[in-house]
């Protein structure tokens, strides 16, 4: 599959700026691995890991939680309706989710890529929206996300942006 133009234009920027820590498709390290490649393996396990909190606490249903994982300066970019800019607004965005329905969520990273304190993770995410009054609704999105990492070394949501996956992206 080859990507897509706006990944690359993005990957273009960034590796101008830095040269990745990591390959790319997250592939894990043999024992007699070089301490760099160890290091981006850590970097990548640990963006995957904040990706996997953040479906947590949507599946948990609280804004707060979920806040939490964005950056104060962040971006949400829903496939409809405007962007919803900074964390508040985006907590906001989440009480009004949880106030109608719950959701059920999981995350498949097909792609992990570290600059420095950047990060771009690409993946699909599956499961059901619940509303309150009404029939589940299947979610099935393809994402990609761009993360920073913050003055206490955690890796927050900086920029997101998903849409329906191509049957061809989906698991199974």
């Amino acid at each position: 599959m080859r990507p897509s133009i706006p990944t690359l234009l993005l990957l273009s920027a960034l590796s101008s700026c830095q040269q990745p820590v990591s390959t790319g498709l997250y592939t894990p390290v043999a024992s007699g691995a070089s301490r760099a490649e160890r290091e981006a393996e850590n970097e990548e396990a640990s963006v995957r890991g904040a990706i996997e909190g953040l479906i947590a606490a949507d599946n948990n249903g609280n804004a707060d939680l979920v806040a939490g994982f964005y950056a104060d300066d962040a971006i949400l970019l829903p496939p409809e309706g405007p962007a919803l800019s900074g964390r508040a607004v985006i907590r906001n965005h989440y009480v009004g989710l949880f106030s109608k329905s719950t959701l059920t969520l999981t995350t498949r990273s097909d792609e992990t890529l570290v600059f420095g304190d950047t990060a771009i993770d690409r993946g699909v995410v599956t499961g059901t929206l619940q509303p309150r009054d009404g029939a589940p609704v299947p979610l099935n999105d393809q994402y990609l996300m761009v993360l920073r990492r913050d003055s206490a070394g955690r890796w927050k949501v900086f920029r997101l942006m998903w849409g329906p996956a191509a049957p061809d992206r989906l698991p199974g």
